[in-house]
């Protein structure tokens, strides 16, 4: 393993070589990392760098080596699976906790394990849980979720843990983790841990943890046969307890410090460490003996002398001779001790909570039966740790003695000191402590008005220059005399030349100096030697992109240099060591020291590359051609080092001439022959060397294309054809002859080459992949080749596809074109589904809508006129059609297409409904009433008395409109919209008595009808009647618990009565009955203050990220807050989700009023126009009211964008 990781370090940049000091790999953040195992290729990804193909990967493991279903399961016998969306959603929920491990054999191999891994605040550090684990079942047995756990694994955590039904699963935890899984641990903190993980499908589950089992109730019915096999085999071992139906183990590990911090008193071990380092047992030391104090001398302490830091919790005796601290009052708290030495991982900080308290004598048995469980616990491993303090001490003193130990060699030697010689030692005498003991008295001196006045000056600018500075007398660069205010001190002050002027102009002279400097820069920005070039337009720019040496740690870069000084000193002939090194001392500012390296380890490897290309990019210009020479030299066939040295060269006649020198050493480099003819600026060589190319080059494509593109259209054909004699697995080359037949016109040959390539491709055993000829028949469309994209999908599309898969796979396949942009490929792909599925009405439609969006007016028509013929019983498609020709002005035709299709489905409601209202839009009122007399005698509904009763309003025939009401009730009492009409009626007519009794009258025959009662509420409020409405309210709300729009019309009831808080406090249960309303939590945004909006608007987001209502209120917020290009994408991204919502149409177009350009009014103009809303509260509004029964969408929107204010 240390040699893979060596190899992978030695890949890396210098920068990055900071973080290999202590896990012996390199660690990168949010990036993709591999290694090898065996034969197996482990790669840890990122949220950001998952793709959906390496989903599908892991989704399709998943689903062929999970399981199967139990008894009581989803399908029971049939295999859980899992699609790639499912794998995103519920495991990859946060991008910056989540990750994925997977191992695969090799680049484009297959996943043979993966491991899903989320990370999360735990305690006071975090945990790890892999939420899913899966591994081949033919690479099972080989270690490969050991090394997937071990990957996830992190020594820095405090737990590591896993949900899963297999019993491997958990051995391999604890084999990764070298930590067994104890469920009476986990019991203490399982509930913890799954809360503060926030993974979304476990936080409903219930844990069930003892002493002797672990499990929670996932409510995945798995097939438990193979499990409970292997716990029957596993016996006694196993201590996670038996497994039953929708039941999953529980298992975590946990970090051994984390477990001794939470379950061990450690105040033994700092008392056994005081007593080790300071020597408290000595019985021989004197409290308070100083050495040598007798003859004067005094304590001294070194840090050696000290040891190991000490516990905050310990202090020095008192200090004699000073004044007892002052007792703080009985009403205070204590002072808290918040040092670091006192805090505690686990416990957080050290002291009592209770101290004021008395202490009775419940206090001292409960302190005694803690001191004999301390007690106990300190007799466990009691002599273990004893022993291990010890050894970790002398091992501490060997390496850092004390200073007694340092000299007791010396000390030794005194013991032949004689009497007298001790005697003649001096005494220290008074001179060290004299001047403390005998101070001198202190002198006070008055300060000159001069150092007064210059102590003012200090610090302050003056933009007048002195007079003698001026004049050449005192100059203050002489160093004899000084200018700046302050104390002057003496010296010479010699006349320095005749006086000059004093009107000195100091704006000149700060001019004088830009020009200089300007006329410097551009010196400097003319050199061309490519040593000292300076850009002074980007100058900035480049300090910016500068990475400053400091930004490394010193000791990294000393330890990475060290670590590859004995790489290269022991194997010299490794090169990627050398390149390692070089790029370690340029990124640290060390050119020269990088250039010897380099230089060094291509001289004792010749004939290596890299180094070769390392030494050019590190020298300058002139010393890399020398350099680039003599690399060609030693490897004349190599095509990096050509391409290098082309590409230093200024000129383009010696860039073609060493490229062409490098053709003559490797012919057969297809990138020196794309390089060289890219530099040609005349065709008729370029076609020389194409030609020359291909000779050399046969198996390549781009170069027989880009000859073909040169030729002539019959040179270019013997081209392609040779180019197919060549390469005969290369469908570019079949689809570039198509595209050149039909440039030319030959639409025939076309079909005839998409045929015989199909044919010639699959005689070579080329697979056909659906997608990447769709991907051609997208470019050859956007290239103006849309005969030869519309060959290719009908060759294709039905490769591989399934008789009963086709309709829908063909759809998501003219989606995918359509969102490509490609609307001649979508339109191929519609056409040859309504030749195989002609009679189907779902297919017409979906062409029909496509073609409306992205055809012709003539386009439209047409196909519409196709597909009623197809499908004459299709009323969907009559009154499209009908719609379509009379939109042309057409109104006759209109009438004739209803005419027809009447006869193909005779008494269909909808075609009355539309000649109906063709002839009231076309002002043929009395047609239209003879229409409606008719159908209601021919086909009664009560859509027909409704549309007969709205007319007459509409005409104010207001009694007859009344008289159609009534007897619409009479025949359909249960018909909501009958009452809701009557009462307006009535309403408008100021006949209130008898409105209210149409609305009441409907909410009791309709007391499901929700717009029945929200009208029955406003009409009592209007007649201020406000206690009325509130009960109406709640009957409502009685007979439709959970209604978003009661409670909506409760709240706005109370805040129009001017109660805002009673109408939060109604808002807050709305919520939190109807907690995923998307409606309410958008009135949320709207009554939150400014400084509430952004906090409650994320979490109306998290709740509904799909409802429209909540988009447009953050595209109301942002608008609010001048945050123009985020509205305006909010309020594109809420049309997205409803297009339907006339509401977001309104605001979305006052917006680009106030806002926008003419050109995005318009643009907003007519895709609503084009959309049609209907809804919207603000939008029917307007669009139902009876005087606007005559209005188009477009007078609509400008009527409501008129009306609505501008968000504050």
């Amino acid at each position: 393993m240390w040699n893979n990781e060596m190899e992978l370090a030695l890949s890396r940049s210098p920068l990055e070589l900071q973080f290999l000091t202590q896990k012996g790999h390199v660690k990168e953040e949010n990036k993709l990392r591999m290694s090898q195992t065996g034969q197996f290729r482990i790669i840890t990804w990122g949220s950001a760098t998952i793709t959906t193909d390496l989903l599908e990967k892991c989704a399709k493991l998943f689903s062929e080596n999970y399981g199967k279903w139990g008894v009581v399961g989803s399908f029971p016998g049939r295999p859980v699976k899992l699609s790639h969306s499912r794998l995103r959603s519920d495991y990859l929920f946060n991008p910056q906790t989540c990750s994925l491990i997977t191992a695969d054999t090799g680049v484009d191999g297959d996943v043979v394990a993966h491991a899903f891994v989320c990370s999360f605040p735990f305690l006071s550090g975090y945990a790890v849980w892999i939420t899913q684990l899966v591994v081949r079942k033919d690479m099972r047995h080989k270690g490969l979720a050991t090394e997937l756990v071990a990957r996830a694994w992190k020594k820095d955590a405090l737990a590591w843990g896993l949900m899963s039904s297999h019993p491997y699963a958990v051995r391999a935890l604890e084999s990764a983790t070298q930590r067994k899984c104890d469920p009476q641990l986990i019991s203490l903190y399982a509930k913890v841990l799954l809360k503060a993980s926030g993974i979304p499908f476990f936080q409903e589950c219930k844990i069930t943890t003892t002493e002797n089992r672990s499990v929670i109730r996932s409510k995945f019915f798995v097939d438990h046969t193979e499990i409970n096999a292997i716990l029957t085999g596993l016996g006694s071992e196993w201590k996670l307890g038996p497994l039953e139906e929708g039941d999953e183990f529980f298992a975590f590990t946990f970090k051994d410090h984390f477990v001794r911090t939470a379950f061990f008193d450690s105040d033994w071990q700092k008392q056994k460490v005081k007593d080790l380092n300071h020597g408290d047992n000595n019985p021989g030391k004197l409290a308070g003996y100083v050495a040598g104090i007798g003859r004067g001398a005094t304590g001294f302490t070194t840090r050696s002398d000290i040891g190991p830091a000490k516990d905050a919790g310990e202090s020095l005796p008192d200090a004699p001779g000073g004044p007892p601290a002052k007792k703080p009052k009985e009403t205070d708290d204590e002072p808290e001790d918040l040092n670091d030495a006192n805090f505690d991982d686990f416990e957080g900080y050290g002291g009592s909570l209770f101290s004021k308290d008395p202490y009775d004598k419940e206090d001292e048995e409960a302190d005694e039966v803690y001191y004999q469980v301390d007690c106990r616990q300190d007799e466990r491993r009691k002599a273990y740790r004893e022993k291990k303090l010890k050894e970790q001490i002398d091992a501490y003193r060997k390496e850092r003695p004390k200073i007694q130990q340092q000299f007791s060699d010396l000390k030794r030697q005194l013991s032949a000191v004689t009497e007298d010689e001790w005697a003649a030692i001096p005494e220290v005498g008074d001179s060290r402590n004299k001047a403390k003991r005998n101070p001198r008295a202190e002198k006070y001196t008055a300060v000159s008005d001069s150092l007064i006045a210059s102590a003012m000056s200090f610090g302050q600018i003056s933009s007048v220059l002195d007079q003698d500075v001026q004049s050449g007398i005192a100059s203050t660069t002489s160093g004899f005399r000084s200018t700046v205010g302050g104390m002057k001190t003496p010296g010479l002050a010699t006349p320095a030349g005749t006086r000059t002027s004093t009107d000195l102009d100091l704006q000149k002279i700060g001019q004088a100096r830009k020009g200089i400097m300007d006329i410097r820069l551009k010196g400097v920005s003319d050199s061309v030697t490519g040593q000292t070039v300076v850009n002074p337009q980007s100058y900035l720019t480049d300090l910016q992109s500068i990475n400053p040496a400091n930004g490394i740690d010193v000791s990294d870069v000393k330890k990475a240099r060290s670590l590859f000084k004995s790489i290269r000193d022991s194997n010299p002939n490794h090169p990627p060591a050398w390149i390692a090194s070089a790029n370690l001392e340029s990124a640290v500012g060390k050119m020269q020291a990088a250039r010897n390296l380099i230089m060094e380890g291509c001289e004792k490897n010749q004939d290596s590359e890299e180094l070769w290309l390392t030494a050019v990019r590190l020298h300058p210009p002139d010393q890399a051609k020398l350099i680039v020479s003599n690399a060609v030299n030693h490897l004349p066939t190599s095509v990096p080092i050509w391409l290098a040295a082309a590409g230093l060269e200024t000129e383009l006649k010696l860039k073609k001439k060493v490229l062409r020198k490098g053709l003559a050493r490797v012919p057969k480099s297809v990138k020196l022959w794309k390089a060289a003819i890219d530099l040609e600026t005349d065709e008729e060589e370029a076609k020389k060397l194409l030609t020359r190319a291909v000779e050399c080059c046969s198996s390549s494509t781009d170069l027989w294309l880009a000859l073909a593109r040169l030729e002539t259209y019959e040179n270019a054909r013997k081209v392609l054809n040779k180019a197919r004699e060549n390469i005969p697995t290369d469908r570019q080359i079949w689809i570039s002859a198509a595209k050149l037949e039909e440039t030319k016109g030959q639409v025939e040959m076309i079909e005839k080459l998409m045929e015989r390539a199909l044919i010639s491709l699959r005689a070579n055993q080329v697979e056909i992949t659906r997608k990447q000829w769709f991907e051609d028949a997208i470019d050859a469309e956007k290239s103006g080749c849309p005969l030869t994209a519309n060959a290719i999908i009908k060759h294709v599309m039905g490769v591989g596809v399934e008789e009963e898969d086709k309709k829908t796979t063909w759809l998501e396949d003219a989606e995918f074109f359509t969102n490509q942009q490609a609307f001649e490929c979508a339109r191929s792909i519609y056409g040859f589904m309504l030749t195989e599925f002609a009679e189907k009405k779902s297919v017409w439609l979906e062409a029909v809508v496509f073609e409306k969006e992205h055809g012709t007016p003539e386009s439209y028509e047409n196909l519409l006129k196709k597909a009623v013929e197809k499908c004459p019983k299709a009323e969907v498609l009559w009154l499209r059609y009908a719609k379509a020709r009379w939109q042309q002005d057409d109104v006759a035709g209109a009438r004739q297409i209803l005419s027809e299709a009447f006869q193909k489905n005779p008494n269909s409601e909808n075609v009355w409904m539309a000649a109906v209202k063709l002839e009231s839009e076309t002002n043929n009122y009395e047609a239209a009433r003879k229409l409606l007399t008719k159908a209601r005698t021919m086909a009664p509904s009560p859509r027909f008395w409704l549309k007969s009763a709205r007319l007459e309003w509409c005409l104010e025939d207001l009694a007859a409109a009344e008289e159609l009401l009534k007897e619409g009730i009479q025949k359909y009492p249960d018909f909501e919209k009958f009452f809701l009409m009557l009462g307006q009626l009535y309403e408008q007519q100021k006949r209130f008595d008898e409105a209210r009794k149409a609305f009441t009258t409907g909410t009791r025959r309709c007391p499901n009808s929700i717009i029945n009662w929200l009208l029955l509420i406003r009409f009592e409020e209007s007649q201020n009647v406000a206690v009325k409405a509130r009960s109406d309210l709640d009957m409502a709300r009685l007979k439709n618990p959970a209604n978003e729009l009661l409670w909506l019309e409760a709240i706005r009831l109370e805040y129009r009565a001017g109660k805002k808080d009673l109408a939060q406090s109604i808002l807050a249960k709305a919520l939190r009955e109807c907690e995923n309303s998307g409606i309410l939590h958008a009135e949320a945004i709207y009554l939150a203050t400014k400084h509430q909006r952004r906090s409650v608007s994320i979490q109306a987001l998290e709740k509904c990220p799909e409802s429209p209502h909540v988009l447009l209120a953050v595209s109301k917020m942002m608008w609010a807050e001048r945050k123009i290009a985020k509205a305006r994408e909010w309020f594109q991204r809420a049309l997205k989700m409803d297009r339907d919502l006339g509401d977001i149409w309104a605001f979305y177009y006052k917006f680009e009023v106030i806002q926008g350009t003419s050109d995005q009014q318009l643009k907003v103009l007519e895709d609503c126009k084009l959309a049609e809303p209907r809804h919207g509260e603000l939008w029917q509004k307007v669009s139902k009211d009876i005087k606007n029964w005559r209005m188009t969408t477009e007078q609509i929107l400008l009527t409501v964008a008129a009306s609505v204010d501008i968000p504050r």
